[in-house]
């Protein structure tokens, strides 16, 4: 039997760039009663493939005093209602 050449497969990587705000403005972070550099921050859609049931999870089990801060889209579902529905004691912000 003859042997066939596997072809080698290429992989591109697409790397995403971002602009540096390097200046912040710190009234925001005083409106939702953070500091500087003092809070855990997680960005993304608030879907269940994202697992932030598990993130919050381990966060809370990690014991640090400082806060989780949780951007995303807010949308009207279960999986949404049920994590931003939950006591976290202020540890959790969304």
């Amino acid at each position: 039997m003859p042997v066939i050449p596997v072809c080698e497969k290429k992989t591109r990587v697409i790397e995403y760039g971002t602009f540096l705000n390097l200046k912040s403005d710190e009234s925001v972070l005083k409106e939702y009663n953070l500091n500087h550099d003092k809070y855990y921050l997680v960005v993304c859609r608030l879907e269940p493939e994202n697992n932030l049931n598990i993130i919050i999870e381990g966060f809370l089990k990690s014991g640090t005093e400082l806060p989780l801060v949780i951007i995303g889209n807010i949308i009207e579902n279960k999986y949404v209602r049920d994590l931003t529905g939950r006591n976290y004691s202020g540890k959790v912000r969304f």
